[in-house]
């Protein structure tokens, strides 16, 4: 980034910075003893000599190492991860978060969809589509054959987004049809609304899939355009051949029954019935007064669900609070501690998709944040539970299951802090924020940082919607304000762009591949500085009068 960009963000913390501290001074005001009213400095300072580089890196080498496997869901090196997040946590007096047990279950189903037949009814013939090179497809529901049909009608981007005063479904009976969403947030010339170039929920297809069954459809179809979605058709087409892992539940069959894809092309055969063009409708769609379109043609699906039970894991333990009043309420920080397992390859070959960056990092930094509150001489006034949930690569699993099972209620839960790749090079003079401006984390985060001569960098990538993509967006969707944080660019005494070189390295030809192992220059002393600036923003959280909140401009806001 350039020089004039950094004096640009500097002048933005300051301002931060000076919110800040009033909110500080007020809450400080609200102490009840003389231990209450000590800075968050003087006591995150008691504890930074056990934030060490090499104690951060030593727990990445442990969990990473070649006896760990991969630490594949359901594996024996998963197993062995665990155990060894469980100990260090017992040695430094954290509490388990479920009865006497670190351990929660987390059930769930390995699904493989078979598809049989997807036709097109009506128009001028009817017309057979094919499943990868024009569809894709699977269900949510139990197993057996299914069959679904239904009207197909366009609803532009699915989004029902009150905070923009954005409805594109206008009242609409949706209850068994079979929609047809374009992908990606509604493309308007208003930077206000939909976050600008940044993606946001409305824009992913989770959230779309999810609105179509809230609505009573019986099915949802997504159009694929590769500059909105941020991937290509062949990243749809790879991904749902694959199993999918879903949680398991009582009643899987109350899903609808369709969640799928379609190519561009095939979309504007679709829409060819309604004497408009699938552009002319896209551009109607991206204005606040569209309403739906039947397309006059109904889809027909059949295809069979299989389904088998697997068990997964999260570690959960509590640091108490201090203050009965407020001892209820929890910050929860969470890490994912899974990874890809072993691959196949030649005898030799190097199959262990060891994950040190992604993700015992953040693990061993969770652990080494854990040891240092453990040994706060005044502890917090609100509770700590460090989280370390599976299955994240299955579809941030895990910590899906956990907030729908929660060990403390989500109503007391007034934070989260996520750890999905920690730095493990040198310190940085900025940290990059992932979601940037969701909620007044970012502003607690802002001025623990202008105190140590360094700022925020927002998301580098909104267009690729990152701030739904890990654990953290779990605890979003039911209205806990959630913090995630990437490593930053600027390193001190080297030269510009050092770091990116370094860093767009790893993700070509290291990101969940066997060669994301501990390497030899890693100083792991970037990471250390940001747990300290985790620590300090975690002790202004967990002293504070008032918990965390949503921005205006959050679609999460109204979830609170």
């Amino acid at each position: 980034m350039a020089a004039f960009d950094w004096l640009l963000l500097e002048g933005l913390a300051m301002k931060r910075l000076l919110l800040g501290l009033l909110a500080l001074s007020v809450c400080t005001g609200c102490s009840t003893s003389e231990k209450e009213r000590e800075s968050v400095e003087e006591r995150a300072a008691t504890v930074d000599g056990i934030i060490t580089a090499a104690r951060y890196r030593h727990h990445i080498e442990v969990l990473s190492s070649d006896a760990m496997e991969g630490r594949a869901p359901g594996s024996k090196g998963a197993k062995m991860a665990r155990s060894y997040i469980i100990a260090r946590l017992r040695e430094c007096g954290i509490r388990p978060a479920n009865g006497q047990r670190f351990e929660q279950r987390v059930p769930l189903r390995r699904v493989e969809t078979e598809v049989h037949d997807v036709r097109v009814i009506g128009g001028a013939t009817d017309r057979r589509l094919m499943f990868g090179p024009e569809f894709m497809g699977n269900s949510r529901k139990g197993p057996g054959r299914h069959v679904v049909d239904g009207e197909l009608l366009f609803v532009g981007f699915g989004a029902q987004a009150p905070e923009y005063d954005w409805d594109d479904f206008k009242g609409v009976d949706c209850r068994g049809k079979i929609l047809v969403m374009l992908v990606g947030d509604p493309p308007t010339e208003d930077r206000n609304l939909f976050g600008g170039p940044a993606m946001t929920y409305y824009g992913r297809w989770t959230y779309k899939y999810d609105k179509a069954e809230e609505l009573g459809a019986a099915g949802c179809i997504v159009v694929h355009k590769t500059p909105w979605a941020g991937y290509g058709w062949a990243v749809v087409e790879n991904s749902g051949r694959r199993p999918k892992m879903r949680v398991r539940e009582d009643d899987p069959n109350r899903h609808m029954g369709l969640e799928g894809w379609v190519t561009w092309k095939v979309a504007e055969e679709l829409v060819a019935g309604t004497g408009r063009s699938l552009d002319e409708l896209a551009s109607a769609a991206a204005r606040r007064d569209f309403k739906p379109v039947p397309l006059g043609r109904r889809l027909h699906a059949e295809l069979t669900t299989t389904s088998e039970p697997f068990e997964d894991k999260n570690v959960a333990g509590i640091l108490p609070g201090s203050d009965p009043d407020v001892a209820d309420e929890f910050l929860i920080f969470t890490a994912h501690y899974d990874h890809l397992g072993k691959g196949e390859g030649k005898p030799g070959d190097d199959v262990i998709y060891n994950g040190a960056v992604d993700n015992a990092s953040g693990c061993a930094g969770l652990l080494t944040l854990a040891e240092a509150m453990s040994a706060l001489p005044v502890k917090p006034r609100r509770s700590t539970m460090f989280l370390f949930v599976g299955s994240e690569e299955q579809g941030l699993l895990g910590s899906r299951y956990y907030t729908e099972h929660p060990l403390v209620p989500i109503k007391k839960t007034v934070a989260n802090i996520n750890i999905d790749g920690l730095n493990v090079w040198e310190p940085t003079r900025d940290l990059q924020v992932i979601g940037y401006g969701q909620s007044s984390l970012d502003d607690v985060l802002e001025s623990v940082l202008a105190g140590r001569s360094r700022v925020t960098l927002p998301d580098l990538e909104p267009e690729k919607g990152l701030y739904y993509r890990s654990d953290h967006f779990n605890f979003a969707r039911v209205g806990v304000p959630a913090l995630y944080v990437k490593t930053g660019e600027v390193v001190p005494g080297r030269p510009q762009g050092w770091l990116k070189r370094i860093k767009d390295d790893w993700v070509k030809n290291r990101y969940h591949r066997p060669a994301d192992e501990l390497q030899p220059d890693w100083t792991c002393s970037g990471g250390a500085e940001d747990l300290r600036v985790f620590l300090r923003v975690a002790l202004q959280v967990l002293n504070g009068y008032l918990p965390p909140f949503w921005s205006d401009t959050s679609e999460f806001k109204d979830l609170r």
